[in-house]
């Protein structure tokens, strides 16, 4: 997507695909357009939120860019595991975005070249380094690269979003759910955008 007439003009195109997503505006309000800085430091976001909550990953998020001073592959790689986890990295992820550092810093992945590729060939040399898998890379090209059609599959927020939203007895499976996705094609990203909205708008606090 890359203006707001241009979401709306895919709101109503998924309402008309799936009447479920008209439900969607009167209980969480309208879907805002926003897109992340393609970059390194957004790829590190995200692999700091893997498995975490919203609110932890932005607080450990928030402490690397202070440490750091700007979110750099130098960082990682000038650093040990030891003293990334003082900033609340596990060691797992410590060594996932040195590998990514290491790729960015030596030209085996070159981020700004990923605009001008199609979906595919973005998600084959990001999942090509240690530690990206394919959800990762699919929220890069979402979020960072407004590619409208990408599925997160996988996603347990989507999952529960829609069994709430559709109403139905059972969380759908991901590949359940990724079979009801192909009928929001070319707008799948919108879709994915709008039922994280209105599952962190609607759901009960914990």
């Amino acid at each position: 997507m890359e203006d707001a007439a241009r979401l709306r003009a895919a709101v109503d195109e998924l309402c008309r695909l799936d009447p479920a997503f008209a439900a969607i505006e009167a209980a969480a309000g309208s879907l805002a357009f926003r897109r992340r800085e393609p970059g390194f430091a957004t790829l590190v976001r995200i692999l700091v939120g893997q498995q975490l909550s919203t609110a932890a990953a932005t607080t450990i998020f928030a402490r690397i860019e202070a440490a750091s001073g700007g979110v750099a592959p130098a960082f990682f790689i000038e650093n040990d595991d030891a003293a990334l986890r003082t900033l609340g990295l596990s060691g797992q992820k410590s060594r996932y975005i040195r590998a990514l550092a290491r790729a960015v810093t030596d030209g085996t992945l070159d981020l700004a070249a990923l605009a001008t590729l199609p979906d595919e060939s973005c998600l084959d040399q990001l999942t090509a380094i240690s530690g990206i898998g394919a959800w990762t890379a699919r929220i890069y090209l979402l979020a960072a690269l407004a590619r409208p059609d990408i599925w997160p599959d996988g996603d347990v927020g989507l999952q529960a979003a829609y069994q709430s939203l559709a109403g139905l007895p059972a969380r759908p499976t991901a590949a359940e759910l990724a079979a009801i996705a192909e009928r929001w094609r070319p707008w799948r990203s919108v879709a994915a955008r709008l039922l994280w909205h209105y599952y962190d708008r609607t759901r009960a606090p914990v």
